[in-house]
């Protein structure tokens, strides 16, 4: 959890109830927090590996590879059998993310689709078990259209930064960004073909389930 929103001797706690992180996600952690990229929570990440498990994990999307810190967290709760497509707009971080799954030895199990979100989505076939989304802020309420064609009855979509480091709940903040998530939530929370909650873990995980037909 976000540690502003929890007491420091809490925030340790539940990161000493982490599962230890491989060489190469310590590595992508480390060099994310210096380079101020937009890395999920670890704690969020764990809660990703509990979703991907949860769901069966043979099909997972994620829309945000960045680094591929994410990315790494879901494939460590899908079967070895299961496969990951995710998406980047920028080449520079697909360079790298690819090297990461090459050095974790999971490169076989991942596609990067490089690209923007919304041109690549509509090329994706459905049946996807998890969607992940975690990219362009402004997007989110499209990208939940497109995860409700995407997803299998019983899938997942999971989106980060729904608490957007306290913006969501300020009603002065008129941001795109804020405007935007706020409405993602909404829309989530008022769609009956959505079981829907957000949990206060790093920046906010919005988690819906798809209901079955």
């Amino acid at each position: 959890m976000d540690p502003d929103l929890l007491p420091p001797e809490a925030s340790r706690y539940l990161d000493s109830l982490l599962p230890r992180a491989s060489p190469v996600m310590a590595r992508l952690h480390r060099e994310a927090q210096a380079e101020g990229q937009p890395a999920v929570n670890p704690q969020t990440g764990a809660l990703l590996r509990v979703l991907a498990a949860a769901t069966g994990g043979r099909r997972v999307l994620e829309v945000g590879t960045n680094l591929g810190y994410g990315a790494l967290w879901l494939l460590s709760g899908m079967p070895d059998s299961g496969h990951l497509d995710t998406i980047e707009i920028d080449p520079e971080m697909v360079r790298r993310a690819r090297a990461s799954f090459q050095e974790a030895g999971v490169a076989k199990r991942v596609t990067v689709h490089e690209g923007a979100a919304l041109d690549v989505l509509p090329r994706l076939a459905p049946g996807y078990d998890l969607v992940f989304l975690d990219c362009v802020k402004e997007e989110y309420p499209r990208y939940l259209d497109h995860a409700r064609r995407l997803l299998r009855p019983g899938g997942v979509v999971a989106a980060d930064n729904l608490l957007w480091h306290g913006h969501a709940w300020d009603p002065r903040d008129k941001d795109a960004s804020t405007l935007a998530l706020r409405a993602y939530a909404a829309a989530a929370r008022d769609d009956p073909k959505l079981v829907s909650t957000v949990v206060p873990t790093g920046d906010g995980l919005g988690i819906s389930v798809l209901r079955g037909a």
